[in-house]
């Protein structure tokens, strides 16, 4: 999403920008945001997580089309008649508009696995994109990243590490796959999945 910069106008260290663009952000890099907002004290958590969205997501665009990465400097100079329709895109992105995950074979993710067909489809570079993945831990190596994670989202993401795609020559997702798994896809998995491996009732 693009919100041009007309009148007030809006510089960064002398040179003037033409536009935030305001761009999608994956599970992924959700948790790693709120990671690092909560680092620090409770009370300042939700501005922290703004900010940290921001120097992911927004961009600032000069006339010829160079892309400027914000700053916590540059962030408290943007003039407000930009600042709540940036806010408004960053929740705006946020919004699926793929198919609902869901479970095709709901094992305990210990003894059988879960099987689970993914809202959005991760696409290869070669092949058909992977639609559906497979988890399962028969041991504390293969869970252990996800047992001492701080947060949901965190141990979520360690379960995605050992899911492997159905149908498909990869034991696991590998990066550029993890890199793809959508917010509405993770916080399923997160909600819907992640309970079982800890012996809890799913959340909804």
């Amino acid at each position: 999403m693009r919100i041009e910069i007309k009148n007030p106008p809006f510089e960064i260290e002398g040179t003037s920008i033409a536009a935030l663009e305001v761009s999608k952000i994956g599970f992924k890099q959700i948790a790693e945001v709120a990671a690092v907002a909560d680092k620090g004290p409770d009370s300042d958590r939700t501005k922290r997580l703004f900010r940290e969205r921001i120097k992911r997501q927004v961009r600032a665009v000069t006339s010829d089309g160079q892309q400027i990465a914000l700053k916590d400097e540059h962030i408290y100079n943007i003039p407000l008649p930009y600042a709540m329709p940036m806010r408004n895109a960053l929740d705006a992105v946020l919004v699926n508009t793929g198919s609902k995950a869901e479970i095709l074979s709901k094992g305990d993710g210990l003894s059988a696995p879960v099987l689970v067909k993914l809202g959005t489809p991760l696409v290869m570079g070669k092949g058909d994109p992977i639609t559906e993945i497979e988890i399962k831990a028969e041991t504390l190596g293969q869970l252990e990243d996800a047992i001492i994670a701080e947060t949901s989202q965190e141990q979520a993401m360690a379960v995605l590490t050992i899911a492997k795609p159905v149908n498909s020559t990869l034991q696991a997702l590998p990066s550029w796959a993890l890199d793809q798994i959508t917010v509405s896809d993770g916080v399923f998995i997160m909600t819907k999945v992640l309970p079982s491996f800890f012996g809890q009732a799913e959340n909804s």
